[in-house]
């Protein structure tokens, strides 16, 4: 506790923030946002068609778009646990520990209402929630998904349909 509030103390200190200004620490140690939007680095979605395996590249890149354009559903297959944490790591260049998370989202491009999208995951990756994204054919048709991927153990993650 003590380490706590003598840590606040020197932020307090040693930090002034002015109206709209930002700090971003690079470790993810924290971040403070005033008066301006949240900007981060997006890079161009990855685009998925028919049933397939979704590349640990793909999930931490935060967007994926899905168009199967074969008139059925398609099922995108999450990596094991194993070849996830792997590419993790290096793709980070750290591994990640029990309780680090991130969030990807699949949007369903189809206006075909017959292609959905059901998401899966392989060994050591348990999925959560309602894994199926409708087509984009109808104005309320909820045509994304955006999952919550949470390392759970050594090589064992859990992934939860938020939104």
């Amino acid at each position: 506790m003590f380490l706590r509030r003598l840590t606040t103390a020197l932020v307090e200190k040693v930090l002034t923030f002015k109206p709209k200004s930002w700090l971003v620490v690079d470790n993810g140690a924290f971040a403070v946002f005033r008066g301006l939007p949240i900007m981060f680095r997006q890079p161009a979605p990855t685009a998925m068609t028919t049933s397939a395996t979704v590349t640990s590249a793909a999930m931490l890149s935060g967007l994926i778009t899905a168009n199967q354009g074969a008139a059925g559903a398609a099922t995108y297959t999450l990596p094991t646990g194993i070849v996830f944490e792997a590419a993790a790591k290096a793709i980070l260049g750290r591994n990640m520990a029990i309780d680090d998370s991130f969030e990807f989202t699949i949007v369903n491009i189809s206006t075909v209402a017959a292609e959905d999208v059901t998401v899966a995951g392989a060994s050591q990756m348990t999925a959560v929630g309602n894994m199926t994204i409708a087509s984009n054919a109808a104005v309320g048709d909820q045509a994304w998904g955006t999952f919550r991927v949470r390392k759970t153990a050594a090589e064992t993650f859990s992934f939860y349909r938020v939104g």
